[in-house]
C-alpha cells in the first residue's frame, strides 16, 4: 500500500488539506446572539429531556430510583422525631435522598459530553452561547 497511488493520491490530498487549513482564518464566534439567554436555556433545556426521555435505561433508572427513594423515606420519616435517633434517622434520611439524587444524574453527564461536537458547531454558528450550554 506504501508504493501504491492510492496512497501517494491521499498524501497529496492530505497536504493540499494542510496548506488550505494554513491559509484560511479560524471561524470567528460573534458575541451577537438571536436569540434571549433565558430562551437559549430553555430550548437546550428541553431538547436535553426529549432526547433523554426517549432513553429506556435512563429512564427506567430515573423512575425506579424515585419509587424505592420514596418508599424509603417514608419509612425513616414515618415515627417520633422529637427524640436524638430521630434526629438521627432524619440526618441519614436526607444523606440518602442525597446519595440517591446524584447517582442517576451521573447517567447525563455521558450525554453531555458526547454533545461536545455538537456544542462547537451551534457555538461557532452563533446559535447557542456557551454559557446556555
Amino acid at each position: 500500500f506504501a508504493d501504491s497511488s492510492t496512497n501517494l493520491d491521499l498524501l497529496k490530498s492530505i497536504e493540499g488539506e494542510t496548506e488550505r487549513a494554513k491559509t484560511t482564518d479560524p471561524p470567528k464566534v460573534s458575541k451577537e446572539r438571536p436569540n434571549h439567554p433565558l430562551s437559549e436555556m430553555w430550548l437546550l433545556t428541553k431538547r436535553h429531556a426529549i432526547v433523554q426521555w426517549r432513553n429506556p435505561s435512563y429512564c427506567f433508572m430515573r423512575m425506579s430510583s424515585s419509587a424505592i427513594m420514596s418508599l424509603f423515606l417514608a419509612v425513616l420519616f414515618f415515627g417520633d422525631k422529637s427524640t436524638l435517633q430521630g434526629a438521627v434517622f432524619s440526618i441519614g434520611a436526607i444523606f440518602f435522598l442525597v446519595f440517591v439524587l446524584v447517582i442517576p444524574m451521573q447517567a447525563t453527564v455521558v450525554p453531555l459530553v458526547e454533545d461536545r461536537a455538537v456544542l462547537y458547531r451551534e457555538t461557532v454558528s452563533g446559535c447557542y452561547s456557551r454559557l446556555a450550554y
